[in-house]
């Protein structure tokens, strides 16, 4: 996991996602099956409708056609039932390593990454950005396969009808890209804000929650309620934006596919000469090469949440752990108890010195006090003593031997 620390976020999502092969692998079988029964039903569809023409009614080719059909229809129903339920295994699979690696760093990360962090924002992305990044990856595996299937077979059937015909709808459809394109870029920035003001808000609630007595104790309640109020506001404001950009893909890519069964018509039936039942074949065809693109863009909204949660999870994966022991540390088997401080100094934040200088000695088996108004420093010395920190200079013994 290491290696892939400095790496974007697809990489190291493809990294988890590496240890799931196989399941992968069934996903795409499912969806090649589902997808080629789905596709060939138009193609049946369109063969029983010209049974219809002319002044005979081609009966037993229509019940031919109705039988195989049905076949494909309950082949369809298996495999995309197949395909949800391991596509959900895989997800859940997945967010469960990244879950166990988020709290393996959890567990390593050093005193001021919690004293720097608000525990509800860790919380929040813990659990809430692991279940959206479980919820991005059901819907996109699933409709990634599923959507490629679709494509490459609507396109191939459709060459067969009328490769004139299949030029003008790939040149109307594509616009859904353009489109796609567009509204993905805007709404990619408010999903980003969205998660990190969930975090800030779960971060406040956790303080206000575990502090509650304090808040109680000085009247501070009132005041506790405006920042709240402030943080709530602009989630409210953020998110209405994020949901009102994310919600223009379904439409906008619904117009473009309504341009696209118009262009069939006109160019099918008036200049490509298309019979009855190719024609009524090119439709249906056109809608599913469609769908896929407008079911992409529809789940947009939750596939850039799930991007957003995602790199804020990495974010603290990829968080240095503390600093290791020095490989020449050694262990006091049997310690004397005898403490020093030489000359240490140490700032939570560089450009505001807390201790300075500093030098201390305890003898073994005495006692001292420290005292001194908050923030002067008291529980900084025993933390510092603990290893909890480092200092920025000098020493600290612990019978002659350096804590580092």
């Amino acid at each position: 996991m290491k290696r892939n620390r400095e790496r974007g976020v697809l990489p190291q999502l493809f990294f988890y996602i590496g240890g799931a092969k196989r399941r992968i692998f069934a996903v795409f079988v499912c969806a090649l099956l589902a997808g080629l029964c789905n596709i060939a039903s138009p193609f049946l569809i369109g063969i029983a409708i010209d049974h219809m023409e002319g002044p005979l009614v081609g009966f037993a080719g229509i019940l031919q056609m109705i039988a195989l059909l049905a076949v494909l229809y309950l082949g369809y129903s298996l495999f995309s039932y197949l395909l949800g339920v391991i596509s959900n295994i895989t997800a859940q699979r997945v967010v469960q390593r990244i879950r166990a690696a988020a709290f393996q760093r959890l567990s390593r990360l050093a005193l001021s990454y919690y004293d720097t962090h608000e525990h509800g924002d860790v919380i929040s992305r813990f659990v809430n950005d692991c279940d959206a990044v479980a919820d991005g990856l059901l819907q996109g595996v699933s409709q990634l396969f599923s959507g490629l299937v679709t494509i490459v077979g609507t396109l191939v059937f459709m060459l067969l009808i009328s490769p004139s015909v299949t030029v003008v709808v790939i040149l109307v459809s594509s616009l859904t890209f353009v489109v796609a394109s567009f509204v993905t870029r805007l709404s990619n920035k408010h999903f980003r804000g969205q998660q990190e003001l969930v975090g800030s808000l779960g971060g406040f609630a956790d303080e206000y929650i575990r502090g509650v007595k304090t808040v109680k104790a000085f009247s501070h309640e009132t005041a506790a309620q405006a920042e709240f109020d402030a943080i709530n506001h602009r989630l409210n404001d953020v998110g209405r934006r994020a949901q009102f950009a994310g919600s223009l893909t379904n439409p906008t890519t619904r117009f473009v596919n309504n341009l696209a069964i118009i262009a069939v018509a006109v160019f099918g039936g008036m200049i490509g000469r298309l019979s009855p039942g190719e024609l009524s074949s090119f439709v249906l065809y056109a809608t599913m090469f469609a769908r896929p693109f407008n079911e992409l863009t529809a789940i947009a909204t939750q596939i850039m949440a799930a991007y957003a949660a995602c790199a804020r999870v990495f974010e603290l994966i990829n968080t240095d752990p503390e600093p290791p022991d020095d490989p020449d540390a050694v262990v006091l088997r049997e310690p004397e108890g005898r403490i020093t401080f030489r000359d240490v100094c140490f700032s939570y934040q560089k450009n505001r010195p807390l201790i300075q200088n500093v030098n201390l000695e305890v003898r073994p088996g005495g006692r001292i006090a420290i005292v001194g108004p908050t923030g002067a420093g008291k529980s900084t010395i025993v933390n510092l003593l603990m290893r909890f920190y480092d200092g920025d200079s000098g020493e600290i013994l612990i019978d002659g031997v350096n804590v580092n």
